[in-house]
């Protein structure tokens, strides 16, 4: 990739370093959600029953709900450099690969076949060695990252001789 930062175009074999965080759309659906509930429950409250102890024990949750998934949303990070791809996600932890090791890459939406529900529903699985013979994968949860960091990502792996399926 070139310098200049307003360039978006990608060279094969040019080294691309990605740090993706999760789209500012993914922050906006999760406060248009929740937020409408939140001010006309405080509005109401404040306006109509300032002592119900039930209806701010309410407001109380939604609000702790919003920052949970706040929280849960702060945490993707994606990242690339010297050779290696870090996935961080609040649950699955910090995940470091080489990219010599990764060995298959496919995109998935939905296929909960294996029987682990808990996968990300559109997501981008690595299988990778380690250790010897170990085949290990990461499902990296694509709906959170901006459309264009995909793309830098699949491009990424493409350029370093892993297809993308």
């Amino acid at each position: 990739m070139t310098n200049n930062k307003h360039d978006k175009t990608t060279y094969i074999g040019d080294p691309i370093d990605i740090d993706a965080r999760a789209a500012v759309s993914t922050y906006v659906v999760f406060t248009v959600i929740f937020m409408p509930l939140i001010v006309c429950l405080l509005l109401y409250l404040i306006a109509e029953k300032p002592h119900d102890v039930d209806g701010w024990k309410i407001l109380g949750t939604l609000v702790i709900t919003y920052i949970i998934f706040v929280t849960w949303i702060r945490a993707f990070h994606i990242k690339t450099n010297d050779g290696q791809l870090s996935y961080k996600s609040l649950f699955g932890g910090l995940t470091i690969v080489k990219i010599s090791k990764i060995k298959s890459a496919k995109i998935v939406v939905g296929d909960y076949l294996d029987g682990r529900m808990f996968k990300p529903f559109i997501r981008l699985e690595l299988k990778y060695k380690q250790n010897g013979d170990a085949v290990k994968g990461i499902d990296i949860n694509m709906k959170v990252f901006k459309l264009e960091d995909i793309h830098l990502l699949i491009s990424f792996l493409e350029n370093n001789g892993v297809a993308v399926k």
